[in-house]
């Protein structure tokens, strides 16, 4: 049985789930520095802070192994 196709498949799912985080990281920050420079709430900057780090340290595992 060839793995090939399985294989290819995960890694699309990891290079989609890596684009994933980037992007919810970089809206996140947006949005602190945007908080930032409008002197807003201190709640809200920490709530940006907190989910960027979330989104960061939980998405490099995609609960998949490319071991077969």
């Amino acid at each position: 049985m060839n793995a090939q196709p399985y294989m290819v498949l995960v890694d699309m799912e990891l290079r989609m789930r890596q684009m994933l985080q980037l992007l919810l990281l970089l809206t996140f920050r947006s949005i602190l520095l945007e908080n930032i420079s409008y002197s807003a709430s201190l709640p809200a900057v920490a709530a940006a802070i907190a989910a960027s780090i979330v989104v960061v340290a939980t998405g490099s595992d995609s609960g998949f192994s490319a071991d077969i």
